[in-house]
């Protein structure tokens, strides 16, 4: 277990696990820019416009996308964001305000955008429960170690006492 090749690979597989999913944030980020103008959606009070935003982690990078709807209001000309929804969860009855060439585009989209989001929880879930076994052994598994370790040291020093004892 200590060989400084397997070591090595561990780390190795780290990295490579660390660059996926920094490759997979780039790769939602392209997405959002290539998705071309936002889809437009006429409504009977206004017309929205539906479009794919990126959603940031704590530390300001990608970490995923949704779809979100906004309108400009008539007042300021300002954008106002309404109800964002993940890739894959546009109810069909938004998807049938867009004409049959942004249906299509809109489709096209989506899906890739599905299987990204998928691809990076996998990535992400698998880094945390490396994580987590990790703090799982440092927190619970190394204090047990060490109770046993001193249980069999009393142990062995209890055997060491009898068998003085028995020598005189």
């Amino acid at each position: 277990m200590r060989d400084p090749e397997f070591v090595s690979n561990i780390r190795r597989e780290y990295v490579q696990l660390d660059e996926m999913i920094a490759e997979s944030s780039k790769m939602l980020e392209t997405l959002v820019q290539m998705q071309g103008p936002a889809y437009e959606l006429q409504y009977t009070r206004w017309k929205m416009f539906l479009c794919l935003v990126k959603n940031y982690d704590a530390a300001g990078r990608c970490c995923g996308v949704r779809w979100a709807k906004y309108h400009f209001s008539p007042k300021n000309g300002k954008r106002s964001w309404y109800n964002g929804r993940l890739p894959g969860k546009i109810p069909p009855s938004t998807v049938r305000l867009m004409s049959p060439a942004e249906q299509e585009r809109f489709q096209e989209i989506d899906a890739v955008a599905v299987q990204l989001s998928k691809l990076r929880h996998s990535l992400t879930s698998k880094k945390k429960r490396i994580f987590s076994t990790f703090q799982n052994i440092r927190q619970t598994d190394k204090p047990r170690l060490q109770e046993v370790t001193q249980k069999c040291q009393a142990l062995q020093g209890a055997k060491t006492k009898i068998e003085e004892m028995e020598y005189f």
